[in-house]
């Protein structure tokens, strides 16, 4: 059962409250609203909820790092929710735990999620009576492996299993309204190609292969009914850990999935720090208001406004990147 922590401190005009989604010690996740909200004034409220799953490697991270950034997008939003999600990680090193593998972190991100959209769970939605809203909007974001496991709930894999843990109800894939995927792994293949020391923590998630290609999400399917959703694939200039191939390899693929759309949009120029210094930017709370349709504030663009990005030949024969995998995770 769904449970809240009301002991984390209320940040200005901003409440946050944890919420547990499963049995799991990281199953939890924390919600930021505008202090003294009751929730919808009445049935015909629309609830818009944006939702952050940190990056880490699948194997580091935590919500109480993203507190700050939570606290001023419902400060410069007040109908705005913000809910930052933790899940389960895999170890380091095999003697510091069992071992956890994809899908599991992906799973408890989904059940987060079905909990969100749950009219059940009224501690979960902020209501104080009966009045629920009549829609819940969901805009989600994810950072590094945080994209990662977005696309791996709400697209579909190669070959897909009924017994899938990844299966996101009709419910909450009509509820998920955008996708941002943020400085992202994807195709995995693709990176240890240009990062062959990341197989570290890559095997720590997925075991050793010859290949990934089953669990690169480029080469996902397109998820029925979903095509009203908006993605936005964004990858800063200056990003060291990730480079811009695997973010344009993700966007041509999600152009090919919904072709002749306005779904699909990138931002590869905003942005000129570090993988993890964007998330500390106003650009990038900005970026996440506008995209939750929180502000007009910031334009993205268009594919025909954006400079040309190397192609993949080009990239194929580059040399390696510095490998930074231990600031990655």
């Amino acid at each position: 059962m769904t449970t809240i922590n009301e002991s984390l401190a209320s940040v200005a005009d901003v409440t946050a409250k944890e919420l547990r989604y499963g049995d799991g010690p990281n199953n939890t996740m924390d919600l930021y609203t505008a202090s003294g909200s009751a929730g919808p004034e009445n049935a015909a409220s629309i609830r818009n909820v944006l939702v952050y799953v940190h990056g880490g490697a699948w194997r580091s991270g935590d919500k109480s790092e993203y507190k700050d950034l939570a606290s001023k997008l419902v400060a410069a939003s007040p109908s705005l929710e913000v809910a930052v999600v933790n899940y389960v990680l895999s170890p380091r090193k095999p003697e510091d735990g069992p071992a956890v593998r994809h899908p599991t972190h992906a799973a408890d991100v989904l059940r987060a999620l079905q909990c969100l959209i749950d009219p059940s769970k009224d501690e979960v939605l902020g209501t104080r009576s009966s009045s629920l809203p009549s829609e819940t909007c969901l805009w989600l974001v994810g950072h590094s492996c945080g994209a990662h496991i977005l696309s791996s709930i709400f697209l579909q894999p190669p070959e897909p299993s009924p017994s899938s843990p990844l299966a996101p109800s009709p419910d909450l894939v009509r509820s998920v309204k955008g996708i941002m995927l943020a400085e992202g792994i994807y195709d995995i293949d693709l990176l240890l190609r240009r990062h062959p020391t990341y197989n570290d923590f890559i095997e720590g998630a997925f075991t050793a292969r010859d290949s990934y290609t089953d669990v690169s999400t480029p080469n996902f399917a397109a998820l029925e009914g979903s095509g009203h959703i908006k993605w936005l694939v964004v990858q800063s200039t200056g990003d060291t850990l990730i480079d811009e191939d695997d973010s344009l390899v993700m966007y041509e693929a999600l152009t090919k999935l919904y072709p002749g759309t306005a779904n699909v949009s990138k931002d590869f120029t905003s942005f000129t720090q570090d993988h993890f210094e964007v998330l500390h930017t106003d650009e990038f709370k900005d970026l996440l208001l506008q995209f939750s349709g929180r502000s007009e504030s910031k334009k993205i663009l268009t594919e025909d406004e954006l400079p040309p990005v190397a192609s993949m030949k080009e990239a194929a024969g580059a040399a390696l990147l510095p490998n930074a995998s231990n600031i990655l995770s």
